[in-house]
């Protein structure tokens, strides 16, 4: 893919094309774009044509259990759901974007779609939508009344507000955009909470620490409680996606992916000490093994059993890793941790 031609200039709130979408290498250089690198070689040609359903979206593809995407009419556009090979129209709104100073109007569609929680967010010319993903009734939760222009681009964020492009034509100049607070009955902007127990081996006045990441990795909440089996509680969680980060001393930290909406939302999160793969509080024989298992490749470890595991902490499992571990079950050398058997 080249997501730089697939990303207008000016830039457009919400717009994304699909022309330069899953091509092989071949093509990309038919297309007259070279002297770029890869890591991989893309020689699949499956998708070179213009028959891919996605070729002529310029509007982003939201992607679950069902896709959603923007398409353009003769006049106006339609929201479509497609289920495998299924497409249900979903929505269909005649609107155009007339000549600001003038008679006649644009063609084509200035319609873009984004997903928050469980809702659907696309515009016309002057409203901002909202659709759940269950109904197929919208509802205006913005009207632009500025009077200085037309909604060319929308975007709707996780932190519950809405951007969007005002000028008088398409063809703007800049990128400038005005951002919106949606309302209180919005899904997007109705806080959260997250609670759960909390799993770990350390002592019983150690500190836990737990911080609520948002996309760019910025602390957005933290929090900390002490106990082997402790309760934590975040509040007023605006409605997203973020990284719960869980860290101790001793242990390695350990990263779940949470997703927020105006209920309560259960995670309980558990972190290993350093060198305990098993999980079961005692660094032994049975950590051993596990390592051995995993350098031989007879049964490999994932995700954060490898995290555990690497207790060298030089990003990589090998026989450094298990000297370590037979130090601190020998008593020879021992690892940085309360436990020990």
């Amino acid at each position: 893919m080249d997501v730089t031609w697939d990303d207008p200039v000016w830039n457009t709130e919400g717009k994304v094309q699909h022309i330069y979408f899953l091509l092989s290498d071949e093509e990309i250089n038919n297309r007259k774009h070279y002297d770029w690198e890869s890591i991989a070689e893309c020689t699949s040609t499956k998708y070179d044509g213009e028959d891919y359903w996605w070729s002529q979206i310029d509007s982003q593809i939201v992607l679950g259990e069902k896709h959603y995407y923007i398409e353009e009419l003769d006049s106006g556009f339609q929201l479509t759901e497609k289920d495998g090979d299924i497409e249900t129209v979903k929505y269909v709104n005649n609107a155009v974007w007339n000549v600001w100073s003038g008679g006649g109007y644009w063609s084509g569609s200035y319609a873009y779609l984004s997903k928050q929680s469980d809702s659907l967010y696309f515009n016309d010319k002057l409203n901002l939508y909202e659709m759940s993903l269950t109904d197929s009734t919208p509802s205006i939760v913005y009207t632009y009344e500025g009077g200085e222009g037309y909604i060319y681009g929308a975007m709707v964020y996780g932190d519950g507000t809405a951007r969007l492009n005002i000028a008088t034509t398409p063809n703007r100049e800049n990128d400038d955009y005005i951002t919106v607070v949606l309302s209180e009955e919005n899904p997007s902007t109705n806080p959260g909470t997250i609670n759960g127990k909390i799993i770990f081996n350390g002592k019983e006045t150690d500190s836990i620490t737990l911080q609520l990441l948002d996309s760019t990795g910025a602390v957005v909440s933290e929090t900390s409680v002490t106990g082997n089996s402790s309760q934590y509680t975040f509040e007023d969680v605006i409605s997203g996606t973020y990284t719960l980060q869980v860290s101790a001393p001793n242990h390695v930290a350990r990263m779940y992916t949470v997703t927020v909406d105006k209920d309560t939302l259960t995670q309980n999160v558990e972190i290993n000490l350093t060198g305990d793969i098993s999980g079961d509080g005692k660094i032994n024989a049975k950590d051993k093994k596990l390592l051995y298992n995993h350098i031989a490749k007879i049964t490999e470890l994932s995700d954060y059993g490898v995290s555990v595991a690497d207790v060298s902490r030089d990003g990589k499992i090998n026989a450094k890793d298990k000297k370590l571990l037979y130090n601190h079950i020998a008593k020879i050398f021992l690892l940085p941790t309360d436990s020990i058997e």
